[in-house]
């Protein structure tokens, strides 16, 4: 899911015209998980999940605000 997500918001950043100086991808999203034999191991045959840390939302109403501004800011 990482790299869709970091996808779209460079589709978005190009679509509307902003300026995405300080958007850290990763403050937001999860990047793909490194798949390893003991990740294989515990994910597919132990069936143990793995938590992934929660992340900040980003709202919908963000983005509109950051479109409307034309450059990326934290949300509040």
């Amino acid at each position: 899911m990482g790299t869709d997500a970091i996808e779209i918001m460079n589709l978005f950043f190009e679509k509307f015209n902003i300026n995405s100086e300080g958007f850290d991808e990763f403050n937001f999203f999860q990047g793909d998980p490194i798949i390893t034999w003991n990740y294989f191991i515990n994910q597919i045959v132990k069936r143990k999940k793995y938590d992934y840390p929660l992340k900040p939302p980003l709202t919908i109403g963000h983005l509109i605000k950051v479109a409307e501004k034309e450059e990326w800011f934290e949300p509040e």
